[in-house]
């Protein structure tokens, strides 16, 4: 093989890092498309078969040589207007791309195993029912989905569903003595048995002291069971907590039902107060729903100086199909481009204002690029009257009312006239 990899594709995450999603996946990161997927958990396949099967092998050497392969796609998509994923973990990881050369044999196989970075989604528990969610992320909206007849994305008997056996699991322990970054999603990690019992060997080990942790999590709740979350966060290196919020307020409990606002918003305060090396990040997942709140979301935040400029990463929504903003009439996509446009001229106006680097409200102002880029994509007029008869369903379930929660969208309502 040749030595010398291709800047513009290289990405370390097929050589040390490993993500295993709630529905038993092996993948490189939680942006790789599991068309291309590595493997899958509970077959009784080791994890260093995982990465030299056919597709792990493939993926490594052509990104290695230059090719952009579509399993990658949401990092070529954000790298047209922002830094992607793939850049952050080659930044992340520069330390150990020798080490990665020495490991990989011509044919791209791999030598040893040793993830520098485990991203791990043990189970579907979650407390919450979020509007673009499904049972295999949340074991809450497994009743919901079947009495209403959706789809329930995986093929469960039950509600709660475990991703690894004893030993994969055992394989991961060992792995933590190499582990450099941890990054927990779910489900909600934040109510997960495993969560705690990994961060507690970490300590138990003195591994800590050398990880970081990086939780994505609802914060709906800080507290579990006999842990304490935030003694334990204090023994790690550095502690980034992207904080799963597509609104605030009344809007927020609408969209992560059954959230309660003031709840959420006193276990963030609690985190950034207690947790002095916490970098709290504000992670939307930009959607029909609320793509013409989410200027009011970061003003919000900023205003009340509840997180600083840069603290804003938004989440590129696919899937469903029904709630991807390309498939908002065009009147609308042309009121949120100006509304965009209009968000970038107070986030310069606010750096000027408060003396803020350049460098911090340019990543800000990137966020709101990304949004004016997925307004441009292709519209799909079936899928919003999907949104449309979705929503009103699921309303109809739970007692809830879109347009009172989120009046701007009243204008859809023109749209159900003609509902097929």
């Amino acid at each position: 093989m040749n030595k010398s990899y291709n800047e513009d594709t290289f990405c370390v995450a097929p050589w040390l890092s490993s993500h295993i999603s709630t529905f038993n996946t092996v993948i490189p990161c939680c942006l790789f498309k599991v068309t291309g997927k590595f493997g899958e958990t509970q077959k009784g396949r080791s994890f260093k078969q995982h990465y030299n099967s056919k597709n792990a092998i493939a993926t490594r050497k052509a990104l290695w040589n230059g090719d952009k392969i579509p399993e990658c796609r949401e990092c070529w998509f954000r790298e047209e207007s922002d830094s992607s994923y793939r850049m952050s973990l080659n930044n992340k990881f520069q330390d150990y791309i020798e080490e990665i050369v020495e490991n990989t044999n011509d044919d791209f196989t791999l030598n040893d195993m040793k993830f520098r970075m485990l991203d791990l989604r043990f189970d579907n528990k979650c407390n919450l029912r979020c509007r673009m969610c499904s049972p295999a992320f949340s074991s809450a909206l497994f009743k919901e989905h079947k009495e209403l007849g959706h789809s329930l994305g995986v093929d469960w008997d039950n509600a709660y569903h475990v991703a690894v056996d004893d030993d994969e699991y055992k394989f991961i322990i060992d792995q933590l003595q190499y582990t450099k970054v941890l990054f927990f999603a779910g489900g909600e990690p934040l109510t997960q048995d495993k969560f705690y019992e990994i961060l507690q060997h970490c300590i138990d080990n003195g591994y800590a002291k050398d990880i970081s942790v990086w939780i994505t999590s609802n914060c709906t709740k800080i507290k579990y069971k006999k842990y304490n979350l935030i003694n334990m966060l204090k023994h790690f290196k550095d502690v980034e907590i992207t904080a799963s919020l597509d609104a605030y307020g009344d809007r927020a409990e609408y969209m992560r039902y059954p959230a309660k606002w003031d709840d959420v918003e006193s276990n963030i305060l609690t985190l950034i107060n207690s947790v002095k090396n916490v970098n709290f990040i504000i992670c939307p997942t930009i959607q029909v729903i609320n793509v013409f709140h989410i200027f009011d979301l970061v003003k919000y935040f900023l205003n009340n100086e509840i997180v600083s400029a840069s603290k804003f990463n938004f989440n590129i929504l696919t899937h469903p199909p029904h709630l991807n903003v390309a498939n908002l009439p065009q009147h609308m996509k042309n009121e949120l481009t100006i509304k965009c446009d209009e968000m970038i001229e107070w986030l310069n106006e606010y750096g000027i204002k408060n003396d803020i680097p350049p460098a911090s409200t340019i990543k800000d102002i990137a966020q709101f690029k990304l949004v004016k880029e997925m307004l441009k994509g292709e519209r799909d007029e079936s899928q919003m009257f999907k949104f449309l008869n979705y929503t009103e369903t699921v309303d109809k379930y739970r007692g809830n009312d879109m347009y009172k929660a989120f009046p701007e969208l009243t204008q859809l309502k023109d749209l159900v006239e003609v509902l097929p």
